[in-house]
């Protein structure tokens, strides 16, 4: 049977294209460089050189040499010497550790046509690249073709599946792989339960990742620090605050040293559920434990400081950081700013924009709509407005978050006219307004009925607003 040249790595093709493939000039010399026991006139069918084959591959892969692994498969199959379904085994595994994933692809299609069968280590191998390359639909895609050709999963290659649903966030196909385990006789392990809770934790169901942790325990397997940590974030996501000191304080009746990961997902809990003095004793602790503070710690703490309003504390939080001379990232400056507009500071938001401009960093649109927020708690409508021009010459396009705290700066200070203009330009521009929104510009319209004029909305050119910048920086 034919088979078209683009089927795979060695389908039929000219010993150019294969050396043209495996980036090498002649192969030959290469194979015959690193194993010397193996020879050119090696009999069609041959096995007694096979052994030595597989040792060099071994060594390529420790080495991480994968050119060098896919220039000795193209060798045996150039000089008719058969391998079986380990040697190609050995090659994916060395492409896996470069993240060739599409070279790993068209030796797995080899396989498929020409034999030896790929097995489930073929796939397990497979798979493992797949979820470093992110590509999480070719991981599931691998999953679906091994049912089709009935063969038994084992445990390493159904961690390496959850561990694509993780990265695609597919949370329900993750549980569902979790609970075939019982069907198909296999036991999960330390592995698989912690990539079923990192897989619901980053879909913010953390019921559903208590519930694996609680299975953990029914099948004796001792939860590791890596598991409690991701649980503690899945309760970080769903802003349980209790459950996440809970799972804390149960890594240490149980042994185990809570790292920084353990006290950041604790923190950034505390700070979701408004407990920002606990988040603080949680900061304290961690020091007493010797561990050092990271941009999320400070980022958390920062937050934790502004939704409690103590705008003085997450100052002093971030000039301690700085002076230890580690450098604020740009979500750390946008939370500092978030935590001086809670404490209505809005001069001091604006200088730590000042500032951030002033160190060569591009504000993003977290950082502006956190500044015009800022003004708009203090009801300082015309530095919103200038914050808002500012991002408008920036190029950057103002989203939802732009517009809600304008306009309800607007309405605060009684400015109904600037609010109703912004909102001929809104529709010129098609955005669409969300509920939020609507609400602001009805609030705009009864202040407009109640002063008995309608003149903005025959003008739109009185309010300093200038119409949003498209895609296109038009």
């Amino acid at each position: 049977m034919t088979s078209s040249p683009r089927r795979g790595l060695l389908s039929g093709l000219v010993v150019a294209r294969r050396c043209e493939v495996a980036d090498i000039a002649d192969p030959r010399p290469a194979l015959r460089e690193r194993s010397g026991s193996f020879s050119a006139d090696v009999a069609p069918g041959h096995w007694a050189q096979l052994e030595d084959i597989k040792d060099a591959l071994n060594a390529h892969k420790k080495a991480a040499q994968w050119s060098q692994s896919v220039a000795m498969l193209v060798e045996m199959r150039y000089m008719k010497v058969r391998s079986d379904a380990v040697t190609y085994n050995t090659v994916v595994s060395t492409l896996g550790r470069a993240k060739q994933w599409a070279r790993a692809v068209q030796i797995f299609q080899d396989m498929q046509h020409y034999g030896p069968a790929p097995s489930v280590v073929t796939y397990s191998a497979l798979v493992s690249i797949f979820v470093k390359c992110h590509r999480w639909q070719a991981a599931l895609s691998c999953w679906e073709d091994l049912h089709r050709r009935a063969l038994q999963p084992n445990t390493i290659l159904i961690n390496a599946v959850i561990s694509a649903c993780d990265s695609g966030k597919q949370w329900m196909t993750a549980l569902s792989l979790f609970s075939g385990f019982a069907s198909q006789k296999l036991h999960p392990d330390v592995t698989t339960f912690s990539s079923t809770i990192t897989a619901c934790a980053r879909a913010h169901f953390w019921p559903e990742a208590l519930g694996v942790l609680a299975e953990s325990r029914r099948q004796t397997v001792a939860p590791d620090l890596v598991m409690y940590n991701a649980s503690i974030n899945a309760c970080d996501k769903g802003a349980e605050w209790p459950r996440a000191v809970a799972l804390l304080r149960e890594i240490e009746s149980r042994d185990l040293r809570p790292d920084t990961i353990s006290y950041n997902s604790t923190i950034s809990a505390c700070e979701r559920g408004w407990e920002w003095t606990q988040a603080l004793s949680f900061f304290a602790e961690m020091q007493r434990n010797h561990l050092q503070a990271t941009v999320v710690t400070c980022a958390a703490l920062i937050a934790a400081c502004g939704r409690g309003q103590h705008w003085q504390g997450a100052v002093s939080l971030f000039e301690n950081f700085s002076s230890l001379g580690r450098q604020p990232d740009i979500v750390m400056y946008s939370t500092l700013i978030s935590a001086c507009a809670w404490g209505h500071q809005w001069a001091l938001s604006l200088s730590v924009l000042a500032r951030i401009q002033g160190e060569g960093l591009k504000p993003d649109i977290v950082v502006y709509n956190s500044a015009i927020s800022a003004c708009e708690k203090a009801s300082e409508w015309q530095q919103a407005c200038l914050v808002f021009e500012d991002m408008n010459c920036s190029g950057l396009a103002p989203s939802v978050g732009s517009y809600v705290p304008l306009l309800s700066a607007f309405s605060k200070a009684g400015q109904w006219q600037h609010a109703l203009s912004l909102v001929v330009v809104l529709d010129r521009s098609g955005f669409k307004l969300d509920p939020a929104m609507r609400r602001l510009v009805v609030t705009a319209y009864q202040q407009a009925a109640a002063s008995d004029s309608r003149g903005a909305l025959r003008d739109p050119r009185r309010s300093p607003l200038v119409a949003p910048r498209t895609s296109d920086g038009s």
